[in-house]
């Protein structure tokens, strides 16, 4: 249960326009999904409660939907479509490279899920091509990961989310480094997210 009310809850915030929410009150709400167990219903219970207010029209039209069939997918394609040239372009979409960076955190992970792979495809983009950034994935990445593009793309969201929530630019590119690589860490060898970790990467939670 407590899954299926964590996907839908995601997938709400990630795909609509919600002035009322804002940046804070998104990293904190995400913040709560991310620490839930196999035993944390009441915790989901309670986090969707507090903001149900704030999102009821949009969880009625979603639940309608669901129970008529319809697949409701976190419509991140539209993401292909975007150009990013101008340093103004990858200021604007910066609060959607959060976003996509936590649509992958919290979900687990699927070839199949197309909109995963744009969200990740859109982060990889403006990560390599932000004017302001100096980023590259480091060899101990590359050994980390074996270069498997998968897992590439996990750790470019974790580190993009680092950036993206240190307001005050108060990490240097090393704990940026490192504060990312914890996270991805974390993420790759939970068996929920249905990633194989490496045998490096396990390694780093013996």
């Amino acid at each position: 249960m407590h899954i299926i009310l964590k996907c839908i809850y995601i997938r709400i915030i990630c795909i609509y326009p919600t002035p009322t929410i804002t940046h804070q009150s998104k990293r904190n709400i995400f913040s709560k999904l991310r620490n839930l167990t196999l035993h944390n219903e009441v915790t989901v219970y309670n986090c969707l409660h507090k903001n149900l207010k704030k999102m009821k029209k949009l969880i009625i039209i979603l639940l309608t939907l669901l129970t008529i069939g319809i697949s409701v997918e976190a419509q991140f394609s539209h993401l292909n479509d975007i150009e990013l040239k101008s340093t103004q372009d990858y200021h604007e979409f910066a609060e959607q490279v959060l976003d996509c960076s936590h649509y992958i955190l919290m979900t687990p992970y699927s070839k199949k899920d197309k909109d995963r792979t744009a969200a990740t495809k859109f982060i990889v983009r403006w990560m390599k091509g932000s004017p302001s950034l100096d980023f590259e994935v480091s060899e101990t990445i590359k050994v980390l990961t074996e270069e498997k593009e998968e897992l590439i793309g996990i750790y470019i969201s974790c580190y993009a989310k680092q950036l993206l929530e240190d307001d005050e630019n108060s990490l240097s590119k090393t704990e940026l480094e490192s504060e990312a690589l914890k996270l991805f860490a974390s993420y790759c060898n939970n068996p929920n997210n249905k990633i194989k970790p490496t045998k490096e990467l396990k390694k780093l939670n013996s």
